[in-house]
């Protein structure tokens, strides 16, 4: 799965946010604000990674065990796919 272009994901005052451009505001309701945890996700699923991908990443860098990082990833990409911020 991919990110959309027209989502750029940058740090303001220390947050993570991701803002949609011109064509994608529209849809959307705006800038998101992303924890650390959803930053990384965001990056990795930038360059087309995998659930697999978010839960590796998560399970190694967060020190989270393997099934609740599942949830977390599904989670996560549910809400992208409900705001249609993923390609088809």
């Amino acid at each position: 799965m991919k990110i959309k272009k027209g989502y750029n994901l940058r740090t303001v005052a220390g947050e993570k946010i991701v803002i949609p451009l011109a064509d994608e505001s529209r849809k959307n309701q705006g800038i998101f604000k992303l924890n650390d945890e959803g930053g990384e996700l965001f990056k990795l699923f930038q360059n087309g990674a995998e659930i697999a991908d978010g839960v590796k990443l998560l399970c190694s860098k967060y020190c989270v065990n393997e099934k609740d990082a599942e949830t977390d990833v599904e989670d996560f990409v549910e809400v992208l796919r409900k705001f249609e911020m993923l390609e088809d």
